[in-house]
């Protein structure tokens, strides 16, 4: 009985959270009767439908210190991102009860949308998006795969390999360049706001579709001079966590010389300068 009552909870909390945010989307101001001119026209009609009807996945850009400066927006497919390009997203987050914690916008891009939105993670069960206008179905989740392996660029030490805090980069998905089915070839731009070179390291999940198109089993990436680190079990089906680190003459990143990742993947044969080669 208490957990259908917890479920029966969550839903309103849910349909609640889901009424307050379409409704602000669509509020704008007050008409008064008086003020409307009226004409005769013939009759017409406007259908408008959702870009998308995927289920989606909203998870911290990071839990440092217990809170997110940013959202991401999983499970676009890139039939959807082609759908849903220029259009706003909106993403509000809530605890338990619907109490929201956080609400922000954005614009669906070519990959997984993120939404800049500042908040304490801790208490976050509820999600809602809105693409378009319309309600998407969402789902929080605060752990996108092992805490200690999450998609995104950090910086290094100059001396060492552990991550400097106190400065940051950026990856940015492009859209597939290859329109084979069986073929992929995306780049990711890597870029920061220092001046001062950095030394770059990019963390990627080669399992997700939703930026890859398909799961590869084959990786590499035509420049080269990357150190390549596949974490334990990269071959799983769920997570395929690599990291990547720039050296020689791609080992630093600065605000006026960015770097870009060149990948292509396949099921049939391995590629040069490999990231990914899995049975």
């Amino acid at each position: 009985m208490t957990a259908t009552r917890h479920r029966a909870t969550a839903v309103v909390a849910v349909l609640v959270l889901v009424a307050a945010v379409l409704g602000a989307a669509v509020s704008g101001g007050t008409a008064s009767a008086s003020t409307l001119t009226v004409s005769a026209t013939a009759p017409s009609s406007l259908v408008r439908t959702a870009c998308t009807s995927s289920s989606l996945t909203v998870e911290p850009s990071t839990t440092a210190s217990g809170s997110t400066t940013a959202v991401v927006v999983r499970g676009l497919t890139a039939a959807d991102l082609g759908a849903c390009a220029g259009l706003p997203i909106r993403v509000a987050v809530a605890d338990a009860s619907g109490a929201l914690l956080a609400d922000a916008t954005g614009t669906v891009g070519a990959a997984d949308p993120v939404v800049d939105v500042s908040f304490p993670t801790a208490g976050a069960a509820l999600a809602v998006v809105v693409v378009g206008g319309f309600a998407v179905p969402a789902s929080w989740t605060d752990a996108p795969g092992p805490a200690e392996h999450v998609v995104g660029c950090e910086v290094l030490f100059d001396d060492r390999d552990e991550v400097d805090t106190s400065r940051s980069c950026e990856l940015t998905f492009r859209a597939d360049g290859d329109p084979r089915d069986d073929w992929f070839s995306i780049k990711i731009d890597v870029t920061t706001t220092s001046v001062q070179p950095v030394r770059w390291r990019a963390t990627l999940d080669f399992a997700d579709v939703s930026r890859f198109g398909f799961v590869a089993r084959f990786v590499g990436e035509y420049q080269g001079n990357l150190v390549v680190e596949p974490v334990a079990g990269y071959c799983g089906a769920d997570h395929r966590f690599v990291m990547i680190t720039g050296t020689g003459w791609r080992q630093t990143v600065s605000s006026t010389n960015p770097r870009l990742l060149d990948l292509v993947g396949n099921n049939s044969s391995p590629v040069g300068n490999p990231v990914v080669a899995c049975p």
